[in-house]
């Protein structure tokens, strides 16, 4: 099976994350908003989820597999609804970070809510090619890594720390670091499979999305036009959004099911018997 550590790795991703966002979520339960709750929660479910499948197909425990890839049907339009709610509150936020950072943020926000609806609908999609699957499944966490690493940046880090809004501009300055640190290791990992004959299109996806997000925050997320389809975006009924979102899950969901069911018909009909 391809990837045998990455359930080890997404371990000490966890834990980077727990450690990131200790000081403004872990730390501080009981003041948190509820958005945050629901996103927080939904993302370190998603995330143990993928831990579990990945020990469970490295242990070749497949019906365990099986059975929590299924757990994802509910907690894929969750985490997508979640996703949209806390993109909500990061435009309408006041502040010195919203003014400064907010806004051009909530295009890689808005933008994380569709990759992670696509790759993993692929994920389904193709969950009878091991190499696709696995490789759709960890790039869900994509979007997750800047959030939780800027932090660990901005938090711990010498010359990258905040310990006042005099301060804040370094939460750029650490984003470029991040995502194009990120950018690079998954160009080598493309260029590793690359050379070993493994699929290109979870890796180039997961790349678009970065270089979408770097470009909103320098670019497009800082215009006035942006501004205008963002304050509308918030001005959506919360409810609605998380019907949204819902929906949206359980759309790809349902498509990358079905799509599969019929790829692996296909196969089946068209691969001569021994």
């Amino acid at each position: 099976m391809p990837f045998p550590r990455a359930h080890w790795y997404l371990i000490a991703f966890l834990a980077v994350t727990v450690v990131a966002f200790w000081p403004s979520y872990f730390g501080i339960l009981n003041d948190a908003p509820a958005g945050h709750h629901m996103h927080g929660i939904t993302a370190t479910i998603w995330m143990l989820l993928l831990i579990w499948q990945g020990w469970a197909i490295h242990n070749k425990r497949r019906d365990q597999h099986a059975l929590v890839g299924k757990a994802s049907f509910v907690i894929i339009p969750l985490f997508l609804a979640a996703g949209l709610w806390v993109t909500q509150m990061t435009i309408l936020k006041e502040g010195p970070f919203k003014e400064m950072f907010g806004l051009r943020l909530s295009p890689g926000d808005w933008g994380a809510v569709l990759y992670v609806a696509l790759v993993y609908a692929l994920a389904l999609r193709h969950r009878f090619n091991v190499h696709l699957h696995a490789r759709y499944m960890l790039v869900t966490i994509v979007p997750l890594i800047g959030p939780s690493v800027v932090r660990l940046f901005t938090g711990f880090v010498p010359g990258f720390t905040i310990r006042s809004a005099e301060e804040l501009y370094r939460f750029g300055e650490a984003l470029d670091v991040v995502i194009g640190g990120t950018i690079l290791l998954m160009v080598v990992w493309l260029a590793w499979d690359r050379k070993n004959g493994k699929p290109l299109m979870p890796g180039i996806l997961g790349i678009s999305y970065l270089v979408f997000t770097l470009f909103a925050f320098h670019g497009f997320g800082k215009t006035d036009i942006y501004h205008g389809i963002a304050y509308g975006f918030a001005a959506v009924p919360t409810a609605f959004l998380l019907l949204a979102g819902v929906v949206l899950g359980l759309g790809v969901g349902w498509w990358g099911w079905t799509r599969g069911v019929r790829s692996a018909t296909t196969m089946a009909a068209t691969t001569p018997s021994s």
